[in-house]
């Protein structure tokens, strides 16, 4: 069983000690950034054989303007810098480390508008019905950033 955990860990890049801290990283840079509040983006982090990036770059982005988002690709670059990533024997030849990024805005309870829904009254029901979550009363929206990382060797 332990051969097809790890089989399956490799696949989704978990078996590269490192790429938790550089999907940390790139969040943080997106969440300090210009890019927009609602946006989707694609980065790519090259990991040099003796474990230091080498590169980072963008791949794809949903909406705001390529220069900001090459700005976060260097700021990730920045906080990289000077670090060296512990490399397993199935990455002698180096990483690449995929990460995918969310950005929205969210109210307390995670709704993305805060508003309360207003229904219908049912059946016999001549009223209606307001629900909302009182965690959002007088709460303004913040940024979320989330995202998800993979690594694959490098050829």
């Amino acid at each position: 069983i332990s051969d097809v955990v790890r089989e399956k860990d490799r696949g989704l890049g978990l078996d590269l000690p490192g790429a938790g801290t550089i999907l940390s990283i790139t969040k943080e840079a997106v969440r300090s950034s210009n890019t927009p509040e609602f946006a989707r983006a694609t980065f790519e982090v090259r990991i040099a054989p003796g474990g230091a990036v080498s590169n980072v770059k963008v791949l794809r982005s949903s909406a705001g303007v390529l220069g900001d988002w090459n700005a976060v690709a260097a700021d990730v670059r920045g906080r990289l810098a000077g670090r060296s990533f512990t490399l397993p024997e199935a990455y002698a030849a180096g990483a690449i480390v995929t990460v995918e990024i969310v950005s929205q805005l969210q109210m307390p309870d995670g709704s993305t508008s805060g508003r309360p829904s207003v229904g219908a009254g049912a059946g016999n029901n001549v009223g209606g019905s307001v629900t909302f979550d009182a965690s959002n009363i007088g709460a303004r929206p913040k940024r979320h950033v989330g995202g998800s990382v993979s690594a694959r060797p490098a050829t």
